[in-house]
């Protein structure tokens, strides 16, 4: 199933259930991290380079893998795969390492709403134990979850708001932040990118062709809508990242196939579209990651690729890498670039599998790992990596 699909049931089948949600809490109608990477790139005992996590829509439960530092291999974690809710589709870790937390989507045609699990994190051996009050309520369908840097709040692409929690630093439990969940200026929330500082969020409306921003309030988490939202996007905005340097932001467009790059504006947040935007990239682009370099992007498609660009520091445009777009398995859907900035990962949706690649530090080329690709479950989905 793709995301447009996916969200055409949402905003059909629980057409219902949203009008229900509207009435109640005035919510408008009918959402995937900035990116999954940390400056990190400690080794953990025993040669790990970090966690591996996979959301595995029709099996209902995570995949776990460790990271060999050397190869770049994936190895099972002890226990994998963990349970879930129903038809998880999202996953976000903090950069801490220390929680992983997974939207499930539920299921739209019979109006069974989703929720958030939350897990904690073995430092050791990445294995997940849910937080105590795990699943919590967002209503609705949500289908993107995103950390903020600090690690302090996760924010919920819902099927018509964004639900906001803070967490508990000690336990990872979570508590819904005042004046949560917050409208967007459209319909069919998809996905939240945060920017490295901490101080703006960016929501892809799928439905409507848009991108809402907003100010982070730092002490509580909530949000607030900035001057000039939403921007204007292409058809079926399904994902946002924020470069690390802060400067730049890119959605990808799901049915028009390309990318939509912008400015950030320092002050305000606002988006100015970069000169050369859109981007052409494969055919139904699904999810991004950029490199925490900030020098490559990568964004998957489900026509059977995986395009890469290089980053121009100054002007945010993109150029494609030599060898792009790179054949990495049967429907790619989730990516994702380890804290090192030395490996890439990505799932094969229709073969439940996850691919590994080498990327080269200097052109950003990919190259398979050995052993890849590694078994994980039903409907692979998006892919989340811990420190």
């Amino acid at each position: 199933m793709t995301r447009s699909a996916t969200l055409h049931l949402v905003l059909s089948a629980g057409s219902a259930a949203i009008l229900v949600g509207c009435t109640l809490g005035d919510r408008s109608t009918a959402p995937r991290t900035g990116p999954e990477v940390a400056n990190s790139g400690a080794v953990h005992e025993g040669g790990t380079a970090g966690f591996v996590y996979v959301a595995n829509r029709l099996s209902n439960n995570v995949s776990g893998y460790a990271i060999d530092a050397a190869t770049g291999s994936l190895v099972p974690i002890p226990g994998s795969p963990f349970a879930a809710g129903l038809h998880p589709v999202d996953i976000a870790a903090d950069r801490s390492g220390r929680f992983l937390n997974v939207a499930n989507m539920g299921d739209p045609p019979t109006s069974v709403f989703g929720n958030l699990s939350a897990y904690q994190i073995d430092p050791v051996t990445g294995a997940l134990t849910a937080v105590g009050g795990s699943p919590f309520a967002t209503s609705l369908f949500p289908e993107g979850v995103t950390v903020h840097p600090t690690g302090r709040f996760v924010y919920v692409a819902n099927a018509g708001d964004v639900p906001a929690f803070s967490v508990n630093p000690a336990s990872g439990f979570l508590t819904p932040i005042p004046g949560s969940p917050f409208l967007t200026t459209g319909s069919g929330p998809d996905n939240v990118g945060i920017d490295p500082s901490g101080r703006f969020a960016y929501v892809t409306n799928l439905a409507a062709a848009n991108v809402s921003g907003f100010t982070i309030d730092a002490a509580t988490g909530a949000l607030t809508a900035m001057p000039g939202s939403g921007f204007p996007a292409g058809s079926e905005p399904a994902d946002v990242v924020v470069a690390p340097s802060g400067k730049f932001a890119y959605v990808m467009n799901h049915v028009s196939f390309n990318l939509s790059a912008y400015i950030i504006d320092a002050t305000t947040g606002a988006l100015t579209p970069i000169t050369g935007s859109p981007f052409p990239v494969g055919n139904t682009p699904t999810s991004m990651a950029v490199h925490p370099t900030g020098k490559f992007l990568y964004v998957a498609s489900e026509g059977d690729n995986l395009s890469a660009f290089t980053i121009n520091p100054t002007t945010g445009a993109l150029t494609p890498i030599a060898g792009s777009p790179f054949d990495v398995g049967p429907v790619p859907f989730g990516v994702a670039v380890d804290q090192s900035g030395r490996f890439l990962y990505v799932s094969n949706r229709n073969a439940g599998t996850v691919s590994g690649f080498r990327i080269d530090e200097a052109t950003g080329a990919l190259t398979a790992v050995p052993g890849s690709p590694f078994a994980a479950g039903l409907d692979a989905s998006f892919v989340a990596i811990a420190p």
